[in-house]
């Protein structure tokens, strides 16, 4: 099975990059030639191109629901309408994704998993982590390996 790991996010506005984090340390960690990790900092038909020809897309991104900083929210493609107005990359994703089933149907992803990882602060130009969410990077980086066993 061919996975791709896609960090969302922008690393210079603090919680905004713990996507950019988590695809460093889970570079560190997984040596599985079928798992690619990337990151990126757009959004859109960018995203799309970008997930084509993989038979998994695991999706890290910080969103804020209103919970406890660094909780983690594992979402399906179903769950997409959860984060409307919460996450900086979803804007039009749902969108993004009939159009790709409707023109790439033989080359959209099987499966589709987004670990939405509960931000504090994503508005503050910093290249760290809130220290909240940064002590919870062990825990979500446990439960993102999870999905490669």
């Amino acid at each position: 099975m061919k996975i791709l790991v896609l960090g969302l996010g922008n690393p210079i506005l603090s919680d905004d990059g713990v996507g950019f984090v988590l695809i460093d340390e889970l570079e560190k960690i997984v040596t599985d030639e079928n798992i690619i990790f990337e990151k990126i900092s757009l959004a859109g038909m960018e995203i799309l191109e970008t997930m084509l020809d993989y038979d998994k897309v695991i999706l890290l991104d910080s969103i804020q629901l209103g919970e406890e900083p660094g909780k983690i929210h594992r979402l399906t493609e179903d769950d997409i309408h959860l984060t409307q107005h919460s996450s900086t990359h979803d804007l039009g994703f749902k969108t993004v994704l009939d159009l790709g089933k409707q023109y790439y149907k033989d080359r959209m992803p099987k499966e589709l998993l987004i670990f939405g990882i509960e931000a504090k602060d994503v508005t503050t130009f910093s290249e760290s982590l809130t220290s909240e969410v940064q002590a919870k990077i062990p825990e979500i980086l446990k439960e993102i390996l999870k999905e490669f066993k």
